[in-house]
């Protein structure tokens, strides 16, 4: 079993969760810290984040809940049904399951069957921090604990700003290697050999002996190029392109 941090006051989960380098070591963190309040169960899920990839809307983007149950609530197409999702997206606040009743004015059959059957799975004394409230973005983070038992307890101002936290940071790893968006930028012939030629390292003279053209018309399109890029030095071309798809990362090697 990979043991992770264990962060324990604010200031301390703030500085692990900064150093986090992947998104398991981050939930890890999360995991310890809320176990000290007696919350062994966590769920993380995004619907939708305009700032990432479709595959990261789901239910669970991670979770230590059991499989089984994660597993029987997909297929009863509890996410729909869920009281928990209906109410994340009326509010920014941290709420508890067990006000959800009287927040949304009553629960359905179907609702009540939902949290009954979590309750029954080890899902307990709910509590839910949504992360973002938008139009763009809707995300929370629950907790709950997998006995029925009255010593959970942590202040909702402070699983807030734990939540936020967390997604904070689990945006940063996500987005760390994500492509940058596709963007309309097409290079000419010239723009592109010379590119291919900067990548390589070699200077405008060389370039220019390369190509058969002079200095000023490598530099001309060299400054053309970094225009299109929306960048200022030969490095940072190189890089940007290969994001952008343009240039094999391969030739730079």
């Amino acid at each position: 079993m990979t043991r992770f941090a264990h962060a324990f006051t604010f200031e301390d989960f703030i500085d692990s969760t900064k150093r986090a380098a992947t998104q398991d070591e981050l939930f890890g963190i999360l995991q310890s810290t809320l176990l000290n309040y007696g919350y062994d169960r966590v769920i993380f899920s995004i619907v939708r984040d305009i700032d990432l990839g479709p595959e990261y809307s789901q239910h669970g983007v991670l979770q230590n809940y059991p499989m089984e149950w994660h597993d029987y609530y997909m297929a009863s197409g509890y996410r729909e049904i869920d009281p928990v999702h209906a109410y994340v997206a009326q509010t920014s606040d941290v709420f508890a399951w067990d006000t959800l009743e009287e927040k949304l004015g009553g629960l359905t059959a179907k609702q009540k069957l939902c949290l009954s059957e979590a309750a029954e799975a080890g899902i307990r004394n709910g509590i839910c921090a949504p992360t973002a409230n938008t139009l763009a973005k809707l995300s929370g983070i629950a907790v709950a604990t997998t006995e029925e038992k009255d010593a959970a307890h942590i202040d909702h101002d402070l699983l807030d700003a734990y939540a936020r936290q967390f997604y904070k940071c689990f945006k940063r790893l996500a987005l760390k290697d994500a492509p940058l968006p596709v963007r309309n930028i097409t290079l000419s012939s010239r723009e592109q050999q010379i590119l291919r030629w900067l990548a390589l390292g070699k200077t405008d003279e060389e370039i220019g002996g390369i190509l058969s053209i002079n200095i000023g018309t490598v530099r001309f399109h060299t400054q053309s190029l970094f225009k299109k890029l929306e960048v200022h030095n030969r490095p940072y071309a190189v890089l940007k392109a290969i994001r952008l798809g343009l240039l094999d990362p391969q030739i730079s090697l």
